[in-house]
Parts: C-alpha cells; structure tokens; sequence
C-alpha cells in the first residue's frame, strides 16, 4: 500500500469512529468496523500497540453487543496474533484459547476454524514450554482436518449421485 492509502484509511476509520461515538456513546457496535480497520492501519505502519489498542476496544464493543457472537471470536485470533508478533506469548495464548473456546461452542468441536485455531496455538505453546498442550493441540488440529475431510468427500459424493 502506498502511504497515502494508508493515510486516508486511517483518516476514514477515525472519522468514522468520531461520528459513532458523538451519536451514540463511546465505542458503540457501530463503529466496530472502523476500529478493526483502524487496528489494520495501525499494525500495517508498525504501530502494534496501537493496533492492539483499537482492536481490543472493537473487542469490547463487540462483547456488549453479543459476547457469543463469531465475531468475538475473530477479535480475540486478532488480537491473539498481535500479541505473538509483539512478543508477549502468554497473551496471545490466551486470546486464542478464547477464541477458540468460542468457536467451538459456535461451531461444533470439529469445526474448520477450530482445527486452524489449534495450528496457532501449538507453537505458541511449544514456546511458553508447554509441550504436553502443544502435542495435543497438533494431535486436534489432525483429527478435525480429517473430519473436515470426510465430511467434504461424503458431501462430494452426494452431490455425484
């Protein structure tokens, strides 16, 4: 991206962001799509902390709106991401296991999003020392892509038929 672009997104989020809160309070449900945008500006310029920062506040409007909504869910693997690349391993871990938590209540425990979540947290976990909870990890993440799998050849079967 070219500066400018970034410039204008982060005008554009802000601007955004200004308008929802004068109509209605601080961070409100609205503006959480120009606070994710504005945490993307923010880490593209290599600002992670403010990245962090506007992404958990679009974190926290989301929870008020629906604390069981997916996009909880995508909040938290952001956020859980940021903390890796900023260095802090115990959040990131703990960002994930939320999210990931999340989205097996949403989605069944062998769900897709699940098995990528425990890719994520594997070698997050190999790193805080945590082997034991790394290889079980590494072992679900298989099995629901074999499930995944399955499902994705039965599927293609019945639609053969």
């Amino acid at each position: 991206m070219h500066a400018g672009t970034l410039d204008d997104a982060e005008q554009a989020a802000r601007h955004a962001i200004a308008i929802a809160t004068r109509w209605y309070g601080p961070d409100p449900a609205i503006a959480i799509p120009a606070l994710v945008d504005l945490g993307r500006v923010r880490m593209q310029r290599g600002d992670r902390a403010g990245a962090i920062a506007a992404t958990e506040r679009a974190l926290a409007a989301a929870r008020a709106r629906d604390p069981e909504a997916r996009m909880v869910a995508d909040l938290e693997t952001t956020l859980g991401k940021d903390a890796e690349a900023a260095g802090d391993l115990a959040g990131a871990l703990a960002h994930l296991d939320r999210a990931a938590d999340l989205v097996e209540r949403l989605l069944g425990p062998d769900a897709a999003p699940l098995g990528a979540l425990c890719t994520l947290r594997a070698p997050i976990a190999r790193r805080l020392g945590r082997t034991g909870v790394a290889d079980h990890l590494v072992a679900r993440a298989a099995a629901i892509a074999e499930a995944v799998q399955a499902r994705r050849e039965r599927d293609a079967s019945r639609g053969a038929q």
